[in-house]
């Protein structure tokens, strides 16, 4: 009952026009992903023989608090 209230709500505001969410911070998110990544791919492509989980590692030793996934998204975006 209170998700088909709340799905007709927000479609209805779609319809309106309306933008939902915070854009201003998705933007100065974006940007210092950008940023973060920017000043890593050096560092990543002296690493680029090493697995993701190593790498990753190797970024953790260096004061750099990265995940696995990370590095695979970053190697995939460069």
């Amino acid at each position: 009952m209170i998700s088909q209230r709340t799905s007709a709500g927000l479609q209805a505001a779609k319809e309106r026009g309306v933008k939902l969410g915070n854009q201003a911070q998705a933007d100065a998110n974006k940007a210092a992903a950008a940023t973060r990544q920017a000043g890593l791919m050096p560092i990543l492509a002296t690493l680029s023989h090493l697995s993701s989980r190593d790498a990753a590692a190797e970024l953790g030793k260096l004061g750099h608090k990265v995940s696995h996934k990370l590095v695979q998204r970053m190697r995939a975006r460069s």
